[in-house]
């Protein structure tokens, strides 16, 4: 190569250039890989820590005046023995016996935690 044609490849890396930076490589994990990412990814967002169900109210009945998002672990397990998914959403309703979340009803026995925000 003569220096024009380096001095045109160096232009180029460092002006037009453009990485595509994770999406190449997309298509190199095997779906298996991709799968256990994702079930690793949502097992360290749960917390399964246990509240008292005074504290659940209390932050239940916080978040239902404001008018905030919780998040709500349910405490229920799959057949592997992985909780599952959290509920997300604005507090509908509050009864005695239950709490509606994105149109889903919960008894406060299956509450394990929430989490206002």
């Amino acid at each position: 190569m003569n220096r024009e044609q380096l001095l045109r490849v160096k232009s180029y890396f460092e002006n037009d250039y453009r990485e595509r930076g994770k999406v190449k490589w997309d298509g190199f994990f095997l779906s298996d890989h991709t799968l256990q990412m994702k079930k690793h990814q949502q097992e360290s967002t749960i917390d399964s820590t246990e509240m008292n169900l005074s504290m659940i109210m209390q932050l239940s009945q916080h978040a239902w005046a404001n008018h905030r998002l919780v998040t709500v672990q349910i405490n229920s397990q799959n057949l592997d023995g992985q909780f599952l998914p959290p509920v997300t959403g604005l507090i509908e309703e509050m009864t005695d016996q239950t709490i509606q979340i994105a149109g889903q009803a919960l008894n406060w026995d299956e509450v394990l935690n929430i989490v206002e925000g």
